[in-house]
């Protein structure tokens, strides 16, 4: 996922951010930033990625199983997405996520009290 404006876009429908009106998404989008940090492959190498930011995570992992459908559905609005979308499509998507970044200490806790570490989305070693 791109983290700037996919990213941030997603986590302004995990927060339920209110769409203006003419609008399909939620804007203002600064306040909901899911860009974190720019990792370097190699000191030597410009190529690299950038972190998922700390709130993201943390709002991701504390979302509601009962949320699940309503955010997947709106996360299928999104131009990014190529679709069109049937209704429930993206729902495993939006619970496996969930559940990536809840496998670190926040693990199966509601609500979340990992204090927002983005390094939970990362695998184990």
């Amino acid at each position: 996922m791109e983290p700037a404006v996919l990213g941030s876009v997603r986590r302004a429908i995990i927060e339920d951010a209110p769409v203006p009106v003419g609008h399909r998404l939620p804007f203002g989008l600064a306040r909901f930033d899911a860009a974190g940090p720019w990792i370097a492959v190699a000191p030597e190498q410009p190529a690299g990625v950038v972190q998922v930011a700390d709130g993201f995570v943390h709002a991701l992992a504390a979302l509601p199983d009962e949320r699940i459908a309503a955010v997947a559905a709106r996360w299928t609005t999104a131009e990014e997405w190529l679709g069109p979308w049937e209704p429930g499509q993206l729902d495993d998507t939006v619970l496996g996520l969930r559940e990536q970044v809840r496998g670190g200490p926040c693990a199966r806790r509601s609500p979340c009290t990992c204090g927002g570490r983005s390094d939970l989305a990362l695998p184990p070693r």
